[in-house]
């Protein structure tokens, strides 16, 4: 005899025996939940049908053209905070090189900071003399800076608290930076007032680069003369110009 069958022969004689009682039969249930299956009566039939659990779920936010827009103007708005932080490091940076401009040893300026067709109109101011200047890429631009500064030994100092920029569509950063010129310590001898045009590099990662510069400087003994500033003609309010005595 197999196991099964010696199970099978003791079952039956327990169940043989005049005292043994046989235990009620439990129907068996099943349960269904209540979200699973929803019964609906059509012509008499019961049918199942798969509960819709889609509708009792939480409604999905869709993003609305307001929100959208508030997402759209704090991006924009982080955007300008970080090319505001970027315009200050380069004010500081551009004129830390330019100080240190032929200097052995030092980091400075070179072409890798301009685009191969950058440009430079330049303008020195001093008493009765003008010098006027431009430059056609980079690499005249590096010998005229170096000339000047080293002719006049000028030491650049910016005033990076005032530092104005712009952006435009295309993509172009107008910057605006004025500042005084040095000679040694505690000689003051004139001021100057430079724009950029600066441009990021599309196949440089995170690499600006200047496109066009315009630099003037002026000399002392303009600015400590004065000049006053007149309204041409009494209609013409719109109209200011600056006239150096």
């Amino acid at each position: 005899m197999t196991k099964s069958d010696l199970c099978l022969a003791f079952k039956t004689l327990v169940e043989n025996q005049p005292d043994y009682i046989r235990p009620p039969i439990q129907p068996i249930q099943m349960s269904v939940p209540n979200n699973m299956l929803a019964i609906t009566q059509n012509n008499n039939m019961m049918h199942t049908q798969p509960y819709q659990a889609a509708a009792q779920q939480m409604p999905v936010s869709m993003p609305t053209p307001v929100n959208m827009a508030l997402d759209k103007k704090a991006k924009k708005d982080r955007d300008n905070e970080l090319l505001e932080e970027f315009i200050e490091m380069f004010a500081k940076h551009f004129y830390d090189l330019l100080n240190d401009l032929g200097v052995p040893g030092k980091n400075q300026l070179d072409t890798r900071h301009f685009y191969d067709n950058c440009t430079m109109s330049l303008k020195i101011l001093g008493g009765s003399n003008e010098i006027s200047e431009t430059c056609e890429d980079s690499t005249s631009i590096l010998q005229c800076l170096l000339g000047v500064k080293k002719e006049h030994i000028l030491f650049f100092s910016p005033h990076l608290s005032d530092v104005k920029w712009k952006k435009e569509s295309h993509g172009l950063v107008k910057v605006h930076i004025g500042g005084t010129l040095h000679q040694g310590v505690g000689r003051m001898v004139g001021m100057f007032e430079q724009q950029f045009i600066l441009r990021e590099d599309p196949q440089a990662e995170n690499t600006w680069k200047i496109l066009n510069t315009n630099f003037m400087m002026k000399s002392m003994d303009l600015i400590t003369a004065g000049s006053t500033l007149s309204i041409q003609g009494p209609c013409q309010t719109n109209q200011l110009q600056i006239d150096n005595v």
